[in-house]
């Protein structure tokens, strides 16, 4: 069965140009042929769609969702220790959810339990679940204290698993990294730094591959007379408001951070979202946001886990609040700087809503000063790159897969337009995007 998109705009995702009054044909699960509508011959026994002003873009590329964490049931007993277990049915529910938000592929960029991480993504390539397609890291290494040697073995473990990914984590040290991407890519596997104790700069000089969350919060890019008192607050969260005040966005390590990334092809999620939440967590945007409902067992995760910071005083917040615009500043340079930027929303952090967050993400990318066709390209055509399959995907091209989303409003005219979602295009089958909903167990 062919299907038929006629009168649609089609958006190309690497240039930002739009072609009106366009058909896409799609059949077998590709996209067959992209015209305009008068040149684009529609076989006679196709279905047709007439969709005048509706926008078709690649489906969204979500590469910061930590699925199986996302999907642990945490609960304390009643000395107040956690404890915790996985559930397949809510994993597979927050698949059904992101789709119902136009995301189509995501990267799990740290996931614990590694087994049932890598059995979920063969299911979804096998058809056994409906969902985004997965590319997933195995269980994150973090500690200082790891030999080498442990270190080579615990990658060469999560190789055997099938991951396609390491993830290196805030507590690991510029040796251990280099050890870590040594191992990694002696077994073929793409490395991702969510990095703390060891500054971008040195991870690039490593040949790290990813790096993740707009901020390194490593004393090497705030002011230089500022180094030392921002290593006398240990590294916890309040010490990021200081990082903040203190950035240095126009010095020299900022600078050399920033060419290294783009030599080396060092792709950033910025995940501001995931930052928002927790400096703006208690205002009505989140927690009054009737999507939070979507998967209630999330919501329940994160009133057992608490926020980081739910003890900030009224003064705290205000600091961190007016030092935001750096945040955003840091996103622009790095942006500016021709650093291939991705969307990611951090699935599993407090009140950062499972596919919702994503399009907030958007709209805070928007606020860095951002074009919104950046912004989308970010969000499809750059996520598609990074994946390493930009070939099938990533822009509404004949011969790629039909993984797409037609949106009743321009997104180029208005970024908050990616939500007005009128169908949902996976492998070629058309859904609605409450058919994802509808599917879910209890919904």
């Amino acid at each position: 069965m062919v299907l038929a998109l006629r009168g649609v705009t089609v958006l190309d995702a690497r240039t930002g140009r739009a072609l009106r009054g366009a058909t896409v044909l799609v059949a077998d699960g590709r996209i067959a042929a992209v015209g305009p509508a008068a040149g684009t011959r529609i076989p006679r026994a196709a279905r047709v769609l007439d969709l005048p002003g509706h926008v078709v873009t690649p489906g969204f590329v979500d590469m910061h969702y930590h699925v199986t964490t996302g999907a642990m049931r945490y609960r304390r007993d009643a000395a107040g220790a956690l404890d915790s277990n996985y559930d397949r049915a809510l994993a597979e529910r927050l698949l059904r959810v992101a789709l119902s938000r136009g995301i189509t592929a995501i990267r799990d960029p740290g996931a614990s339990p590694v087994g049932p991480a890598v059995a979920l993504r063969d299911d979804v390539v096998r058809g056994r679940v409906l969902g985004p397609r997965i590319f997933t890291a195995g269980e994150i290494l973090s500690s200082p204290r790891l030999s080498e040697a442990q270190i080579r073995d615990a990658v060469r473990a999560q190789a055997a698993a099938g991951v396609d990914y390491i993830k290196l984590y805030a507590g690991i040290t510029p040796t251990q990294l280099r050890v870590a991407v040594d191992e990694a890519h002696r077994h073929g596997l793409a490395t991702i730094g969510h990095l703390q104790r060891t500054s971008w700069t040195e991870a690039a000089l490593a040949g790290i591959d990813f790096v993740t969350h707009a901020g390194n919060w490593h004393e090497a890019y705030i002011r230089p007379a500022r180094r030392a008192a921002y290593a006398a607050l240990g590294g916890g969260m309040r010490a990021r408001i200081a990082w903040l005040e203190w950035l240095d966005l126009d010095g020299p390590a900022v600078d050399s951070m920033v060419r290294l990334l783009r030599e080396r092809r060092v792709s950033v999620d910025p995940t501001l979202v995931a930052y928002h939440t927790k400096f703006w967590w208690r205002d009505s945007l989140y927690q009054h946001d009737p999507d939070s409902a979507l998967v209630p067992e999330v919501l329940a995760n994160w009133r057992v886990l608490g926020m980081p910071t739910v003890d900030w005083t009224p003064a705290e917040f205000d600091r961190v609040q007016a030092a935001w615009p750096k945040q955003l500043a840091l996103v622009r340079r790095l942006h500016e700087g021709g650093v291939l930027l991705t969307v990611g929303s951090d699935l599993a952090s407090p009140w950062v809503i499972p596919g919702v967050a994503f399009h907030q993400e958007l709209a805070l990318l928007a606020s860095a000063g951002l074009a919104a066709g950046d912004v989308l390209r970010m969000a499809t055509w750059n996520g598609a790159q990074a994946l390493g399959v930009a070939e099938e995907a990533g822009t509404v091209e004949a011969g790629k897969r039909a993984d797409l989303v037609v949106l009743e409003a321009d997104p180029l005219a208005d970024i908050a337009n990616t939500r007005r979602i009128k169908y949902v295009m996976l492998g070629g089958a058309l859904y609605r995007p409450n058919d994802f909903l509808d599917a879910a167990p209890g919904r």
